[in-house]
């Protein structure tokens, strides 16, 4: 698999191999491989994505790959994001049928996902709540449900510089199937091949910590702000910073060579037109130079 950063967080192998055929706790056949490579584990992903990056997750509870689709972007919490919604599996061919019928679009038979045997004997097909997005046509046996987007849609949101999720719904409902009851009594006859729906759950990401929030805002907005400017100043800097060494350098170039001594020595005596008066005797009974006075 390509490295890069494009790449970050995503999951090269499971237990040592790439394509999985039996989880521990499933009886899915060796012809139902899943292939993990490439997928990620739901909590993290990678920096700078885009509207077009390719984005699933590994499903271990499902058994499957789900795949994400860039949607629309969003402000949450003050935050910029792309938001991805979740796509049908990427392998279905062992999850699409039940009862040796094919299921509806977007939905697909979990029983064969779990580990209590006598439940693999009950087909339990999984949908979107209220069955949104499903081609199953259930106003012909159903009242009260009103499928839409807002309200039934699976999706994440992303901070795109970050990659960080900054709001996640993940929406699912278990329908029960039923098999062909025409030979039962006449009531059980209605139900005959129906996909009654049970219950559908919800799981809501909690609002991100205020430090968290504040890294991201940082990286996010607050840094390709500064990282012009600085970079401005710097270069500024360096340009003054080598002005300053190419007028010290010709300066001490065209200086003569003996003008560090004629600084020196015009140092030690006294300015001119002064009245000065030697001391003749301390010259003579010392050593040190004679002392000048200036009047």
């Amino acid at each position: 698999m390509k490295h890069g950063m494009k790449n970050f967080f995503r999951i090269q192998t499971f237990k040592g191999e790439r394509l999985i055929s039996r989880f521990d706790w499933t009886s899915v056949s060796d012809d139902c491989a899943i292939n993990v490579q490439g997928a990620f584990d739901n909590s993290l992903f990678p920096p700078f994505i885009t509207k077009n990056s390719s984005l699933s997750i590994m499903a271990f509870q499902l058994c499957s790959v789900i795949p994400f689709q860039y949607k629309r972007e969003e402000i949450h919490h003050g935050l910029h994001g792309y938001r991805y919604v979740i796509m049908p599996p990427k392998e279905t061919k062992c999850f699409s049928k039940a009862y040796g019928e094919t299921l509806p679009k977007d939905m697909f038979d979990i029983s064969n996902c779990v580990r209590m045997p006598w439940l693999e004997e009950v087909p339990t097909a999984f949908s979107a709540p209220h069955f949104y997005g499903s081609s199953y046509n259930w106003s012909e046996h159903f009242e009260g449900l009103n499928p839409n987007a807002e309200e039934h849609e699976a999706f994440i949101l992303l901070e795109p510089t970050t990659g960080v999720k900054i709001n996640e719904r993940i929406r699912f409902q278990s329908n029960t199937i039923l098999p062909d009851l025409r030979s039962m009594y006449n009531g059980p006859q209605r139900l005959s091949n129906k996909i009654v729906p049970n219950f559908w759950y919800e799981f809501e990401m909690d609002e991100l910590p205020f430090n968290v929030r504040f890294i991201i805002f940082i990286n996010a907005y607050a840094m390709p702000v500064l990282q012009p400017i600085m970079m401005i100043v710097q270069l500024l800097g360096a340009i003054w910073s080598l002005n300053m060494l190419l007028r010290i350098h010709r300066q001490r170039r065209y200086l003569p060579e003996n003008a560090f001594n004629t600084i020196e020595t015009n140092l030690l005596l006294p300015p001119k037109n002064s009245n000065l008066i030697v001391s003749q005797s301390c010259y003579e009974q010392s050593l040190s130079p004679p002392i000048f006075v200036i009047e």
